[in-house]
């Protein structure tokens, strides 16, 4: 396995299209940005009455996700 197919975890805070009472977060584990973005908005429950695929798939493109490659644990609290 070469470097770039090596799988890697994609994480997005603050994804607007995953709002309910605040932003939500998406997550995947690819080998590319690309991949991930494509995992998550053709795996996920997104609720389209609010938001287009495309524009789920526009706002995950602008932004940098945070990415690892190495053992790592983190956690997330919730909110109202």
């Amino acid at each position: 396995m070469n470097d770039e197919e090596k799988l890697k975890l994609y994480y997005w805070n603050d994804v607007e299209f995953l709002a309910q009472y605040t932003n939500g977060d998406a997550f995947a584990l690819a080998s590319t940005k690309e991949e991930a973005i494509e995992l998550i908005v053709n795996n996920s429950d997104i609720d389209d009455r609010y938001y287009s695929i495309e524009k789920c798939r526009n706002e995950l493109k602008s932004k940098n996700p945070y990415v690892t490659e190495k053992p790592e644990g983190f956690v997330i609290y919730g909110s109202d």
